[in-house]
């Protein structure tokens, strides 16, 4: 079920956001998932945490620049990326974790999977206005798809006047396993408190493969901005089937499970939202 922010609550986000930035959504939306986090983290010993399109672990990554860039050994963290290259980066990332464990693939039904990137060769010419300061693979890199689609669309809205933008796409095989088999396969077990999913156009077939009544995540980040209006409300009957209260800032939404983040949801005033 979705549920806006209450007015008071984003009153206090805007406040403590970065000043000259404090009414950009993504701001809100960044302290949003801090202050849930930091919640979410005095009742826990450790937070277990999977972030699914992890790519350098660190740039402009949600989770890392909320809690994460405290590289916090309390952290048990689980990395999926299909690109071996930036797995290695992501793995980097989190070295003083008490656990980072990486799996190179996708998150879907069982079975080969084939992943499109940008071809190195064209990195340094794809360098967006939105990528100042990234390192130079960043962008391109960011968004490796299973749909080519989501990756030409790309390229052609960035960069419209690019040549032959199929030229710089390559396909990559690779394989695709539910979340839950792939826990249990690399011993990392089922316990999550916190889903982050960023997976170009997918999250949804994501989140299908994730959670389940067996495995519920305190906290379930995605990109929603990516999805078409059905595929997305989809995504959110979904979620809410699960217990999930769904709050949308910035591009993304953020949702809470309602019996495993339920003290954390009043303490914060969220609850204030469904009223």
């Amino acid at each position: 079920m979705r549920i806006p922010l209450p007015l008071s609550y984003s009153l206090t986000l805007e406040r403590k956001a970065k000043p000259g930035l404090a009414r950009q959504p993504r701001n809100i939306r960044l302290e949003l998932y801090r202050s849930a986090i930091t919640a979410l983290r005095r009742n826990r010993e450790k937070l277990s945490v999977v972030i699914v399109g992890a790519n350098d672990g660190r740039t402009n990554d949600p989770f890392y620049e909320a809690y994460g860039e405290h590289n916090a050994p309390d952290l048990r963290v689980f990395l999926v990326e299909p690109q071996p290259a930036m797995l290695a980066l992501a793995k980097d990332a989190y070295a003083n974790a008490e656990v980072c464990i990486g799996y190179n693939g996708l998150i879907g039904e069982k079975g080969e999977a084939t992943l499109y990137c940008i071809r190195e060769a064209y990195w340094a010419q794809m360098q967006p206005s939105y990528a100042a300061g990234w390192p130079i693979y960043r962008a391109a890199t960011g968004v490796a798809s299973a749909n080519a689609s989501e990756v030409l669309s790309w390229i052609q809205t960035c960069f419209p006047n690019f040549p032959d933008p199929e030229q710089a796409i390559e396909a990559i095989p690779t394989t695709s396993m539910p979340l839950k088999t792939v826990l249990k396969d690399l011993n990392f077990g089922d316990q999550v408190d916190i889903l982050q999913v960023d997976a170009e156009g997918n999250d949804d077939r994501v989140l299908r493969a994730s959670c389940s009544p067996t495995l519920r995540p305190a906290i379930v980040f995605y990109e929603s901005k990516s999805l078409p209006p059905d595929r997305k409300a989809d995504s959110e009957a979904f979620l809410s089937s699960l217990g999930y209260f769904q709050i949308d800032v910035g591009g993304d939404s953020i949702c809470f499970c309602g019996d495993r983040f339920s003290e954390q949801f009043k303490e914060l005033g969220l609850d204030r939202g469904r009223e």
